[in-house]
């Protein structure tokens, strides 16, 4: 019989509906890319990126990378309308945060950089008990753990070399739909707008980005 994937297995056991926006403090299964066992499904379907990074497709099938824009909602667009972007699950390996790079900026790149040496540590100080890594599975660019099916640009901010841009999606599951707002943060470098970090579900004024979401606590001996 076929092992259900993580992400169905999640939702399985949530009781707050798809998209979790409200409890995603859930310890994650699955670690950032460097050691996912599924060794004991004999199933040859997937590939990794369909299994464990919402991908539909294999990640060396990927298209160009995003550019960004002279406007910060032509960066906002360009990341949101990437399939490896919008799909991105569980994890942010090396490979995926270069593929993306030309719109991060500086600071968002050294922290995944870090958070990613961070989780090594973890891992390597943990290695030999059972506890699971202390981050929330789930879409790692979205604030709902199913991710989305569509999006629009909303209102756009700019101050000096700051923007903020509303990003209006949805969910939809069983002819419903779920919609939520969250908020792309983009900073003015060389004449380009950079991603810097994404406030999460802000209607519900949670607090929640994207660097807290993507970083664990410093691991202890």
């Amino acid at each position: 019989m076929k092992t259900p994937s993580p992400r169905i297995l999640l939702k399985a056991l949530s009781k707050n509906g798809p998209c979790l926006r409200r409890s995603r403090l859930l310890c994650v299964v699955i670690s950032l890319g460097f050691a996912v066992s599924h060794a004991e499904d004999k199933t040859p379907a997937q590939s990794y990126e369909e299994m464990f990074m919402g991908q539909k497709r294999p990640f060396a099938q990927r298209g160009p990378a995003p550019v960004p824009g002279a406007k910060p909602e032509d960066t906002a667009r360009a990341l949101y309308s990437n399939e490896v972007f919008f799909n991105l699950r569980n994890s942010f390996p090396q490979p995926i945060t270069d593929y993306l790079s030309p719109c991060f900026s500086p600071g968002l790149l050294q922290h995944f950089a870090q958070s990613r040496a961070d989780i090594q540590e973890w891992m390597t100080l943990h290695k030999d008990d059972l506890m699971k890594l202390p981050m929330g599975e789930g879409s790692i660019f979205l604030s709902c753990y199913e991710g989305g099916d569509e999006f629009s640009i909303g209102t756009v901010k700019v101050e000096g070399d700051k923007a903020e841009v509303t990003i209006k999606l949805n969910y939809h599951e069983n002819g419903k739909a779920y919609p939520w707002q969250d908020v792309a943060v983009l900073i003015r470098s060389s004449g380009k707008w950079l991603l810097d970090d994404i406030r999460f579900d802000v209607e519900e004024n949670t607090g929640r980005t994207l660097r807290k979401r993507t970083q664990i606590p410093k691991a202890k001996p």
